[in-house]
């Protein structure tokens, strides 16, 4: 089995979190499908708040290593992408092509990838998760909401507002 094609993608949904009242970061995902010769397709996405096109950026420009390589060798091809990282590669870049080589190794074997890497447990209680909000009103109802919706744990994203531009610089 060969890798054939390697596409990246940006997906922008129009969402954006405010931190800190003053940065907006642009909530975007860079989308990889890593195809073979044998019509196996392994596909993953990250989530970025700033730079998913210098992420998409870079995942094309690291294509040629990676067409005419078998994708089930996976350990190999991290550590050539690895070495050219050093170069500074945005974040998440390394990650999603080596999830996306990860999905394509699980397809060939017929497992899930929770499977291919050892599974422990057929299922894990899933987490609501929120933005960033500049008051506790907006928190109350994103988590009622969510408990209403059936999650029994919410993960806030919050931040000190009581810190001072003089705070961050001590």
């Amino acid at each position: 089995m060969k890798i054939t094609s390697l596409d990246v993608q940006v997906v922008e949904p129009g969402m954006h979190a405010v931190i800190a009242e003053r940065l907006i970061l642009n909530l975007a995902n860079v989308i990889v499908r890593v195809k073979t010769d044998n019509g196996l397709e392994g596909v993953a996405g990250s989530t970025t708040y700033l730079g998913a096109r210098a992420v998409a950026t870079a995942v094309a420009e690291l294509r040629p290593l990676l067409i005419g390589e078998d994708p089930l060798y996976r350990e190999r091809l991290w550590t050539r992408l690895n070495e050219v990282s050093t170069i500074v590669l945005p974040p998440h870049t390394l990650a999603v092509i080596d999830c996306a080589l990860w999905d394509l190794g699980a397809k060939a074997a017929g497992l899930p990838v929770y499977q291919l890497l050892g599974g422990h447990r057929d299922s894990i209680p899933a987490y609501a998760s929120t933005l960033t909000y500049a008051d506790l009103t907006t928190f109350e109802k994103e988590v009622a909401g969510a408990l209403e919706r059936g999650f029994k744990a919410v993960k806030l994203h919050v931040y000190d507002a009581t810190k001072t531009e003089t705070d961050a610089v001590t």
